[in-house]
């Protein structure tokens, strides 16, 4: 069997199923090069060590992310969006743990992926909130809401702190619809005479 051409995607993605599989605090070259089948040094072809690493997984991750909440919100506005790309963010936390904790992992230096991921997926909310008729400062705080709650459920749910035997979905989406039916109020006041 001839064997594979290493390349800098072909790092990346083994580097996302190790965290995948053994957590974003584990990782370190050694694996990824056995896993290779190259010595530590020659990943410093593809990579410039472990913090390089690091941020690429960063990138991929919210490019993946990016990608699965868009994927989501094709075809839907408004509230239906909203709840779509929740539901994609959740799922994606909870089939890549490792990658998702690698996007939330400081930067030690600049990274332009990581940024363009970030920004295209805080655009594509941006419009879906466009008739909630928020200003921009309600509109952070509403995806800053958003976000908590996904992501604090997830993790919650990817580490097993859930423990009764009741739906997750369920709690999940009832509490997703009860937040966004909190935004979707009128912001002004309205006389009725």
């Amino acid at each position: 069997m001839a064997k594979q051409r290493v390349t800098r995607t072909l790092v990346v993605e083994v580097a996302a199923r190790h965290v995948n599989t053994y957590g974003f605090a584990a990782l370190t070259l050694a694996p990824i090069a056995a896993e290779l089948g190259i010595k530590i040094p020659s990943l410093y072809n593809h990579v410039d060590g472990l913090d390089a690493l690091q941020a690429a997984l960063a990138g991929f991750g919210a490019q993946a992310l990016f990608l699965r909440c868009q994927d989501a919100a094709i075809g839907r506005g408004g509230a239906d969006a909203l709840l779509a790309i929740a539901e994609a963010y959740r799922s994606f936390i909870i089939l890549n743990p490792g990658i998702y904790a690698a996007t939330l992992h400081p930067q030690s230096q600049p990274n332009p992926e990581l940024v363009l991921a970030n920004r295209s997926l805080m655009e594509l909310l941006e419009r879906i909130l466009i008739p909630f008729e928020l200003s921009g400062s309600d509109r952070t705080h509403v995806l800053r809401g958003l976000r908590s709650i996904v992501h604090g459920f997830a993790t919650l749910e990817e580490s097993g702190a859930f423990g009764l035997p009741i739906d997750m979905n369920i709690s999940f989406h009832s509490i997703v619809t009860a937040y966004i039916t909190s935004i979707n109020k009128p912001r002004r006041a309205v006389s009725l005479l």
